[in-house]
């Protein structure tokens, strides 16, 4: 099956493309390769670039662990990013209620938690920027916030 048949199969059914190829939860071996199976959990982490496959052609040695770090490393970025984004989400909405309802200590420590999850944030968008990655949309309210505090090397 090719990869668009895939993705359209998926769209059609509702279900995310990765359940289509390593359904969870599932007593059954998933074919690679003719000869190599794999556990859908394995499968799942290697598709997703948390985990490398065990039973790979080649020995695992520091040179091929480097090129899996770098070549995975995308992956990371965009999850931290993805992460923090909706942390930063939930403490600005905790901000904003706190703001509306006046409660001077209740503002406080949400002002706190959101001024931490935002340096997170941050963060997570500096390390995608200096490895030359696009990031995502995100709320630009976040991004000017972010650069009063220090916390942004640059704007995008």
């Amino acid at each position: 099956m090719a990869l668009e048949e895939l993705i359209a199969l998926a769209y059609v059914l509702d279900v995310p493309p990765l359940e289509l190829l390593a359904p969870l939860g599932q007593d059954i071996k998933v074919t690679i390769l003719p000869g190599l199976e794999v556990e859908p959990y394995e499968l799942r982490n290697w598709l997703t670039g948390t985990g490398r496959l065990e039973n790979r052609p080649t020995p695992d040695n520091p040179e091929g662990m480097r090129f899996w770090n770098i070549s995975s490393e995308p992956i990371r970025l965009y999850d931290r990013f993805t992460e923090t984004s909706k942390n930063l989400h939930q403490a600005d909405l905790e901000r904003r209620t706190a703001e509306k309802v006046g409660d001077p200590q209740r503002i406080q420590t949400t002002r706190t938690a959101y001024a931490d999850a935002l340096q997170a944030w941050a963060e997570a968008l500096n390390q995608m920027r200096t490895a030359g990655m696009k990031p995502p949309a995100y709320v630009p309210k976040w991004a000017e916030d972010a650069l009063d505090f220090g916390f942004l090397s640059s704007q995008s």
